[in-house]
């Protein structure tokens, strides 16, 4: 069985305050974003959401690590 493709968005707020996490896509190239989804196509922010711009990034191949201003356990 396949693993299902993923795809990285990130939003145009400023990135030094929010959440945000890193992948490896399938050139082996770093990239980062704030959301993964199933569409490279579909926004997936609503139209009144305050990240309803966004911006495809690449396929989210492989996970290596994020970074949040806030404290998660």
């Amino acid at each position: 069985m396949d693993k299902p493709i993923k795809y990285l968005w990130k939003n145009d707020q400023d990135q030094s305050k929010q959440f945000v996490v890193y992948f490896m896509n399938e050139q082996g190239e770093k990239i980062s974003g704030n959301i993964v989804t199933e569409s490279p196509t579909i926004n997936p922010y609503s139209e009144h959401s305050i990240y309803s711009n966004a911006t495809y990034v690449g396929i989210a191949h492989k996970f290596i690590g994020f970074h949040s201003p806030h404290f998660i356990e």
